[in-house]
């Protein structure tokens, strides 16, 4: 993830996604989000990914350095793990 990527490219480090909703309807079950330093302005839809034990990980690649807005008060993505028994939580 990358506030300079593209929706189009195929979310590899070198060719980053731009919108974390993309990775999350891509990434794989158990599979980690890594979010590079930014601001993303979206309203994430967590609908169904993760297996109990190996949850879906969202992570900053530098934490404090990516924050995430979809109203006037941004939220710092230090660490958000997603598993699909427990829902989002930090």
């Amino acid at each position: 993830m990358s506030p300079t990527g593209s929706d189009w490219f195929p979310g590899t480090k070198q060719l980053p996604l731009k919108r974390i909703q993309t990775a999350i309807e891509r990434v794989q079950p158990g599979g980690t989000i890594w979010i590079e330093d930014g601001t993303y302005q979206e309203r994430l839809r967590i609908t169904d990914n993760g297996i109990e034990g190996r949850p879906t990980q969202i992570q900053a690649v530098n934490a404090g350095q990516a924050k995430l807005t979809w109203e006037m008060d941004p939220q710092t993505i230090d660490e958000l793990v997603w598993d699909l028994a427990d829902g989002l939580h930090h």
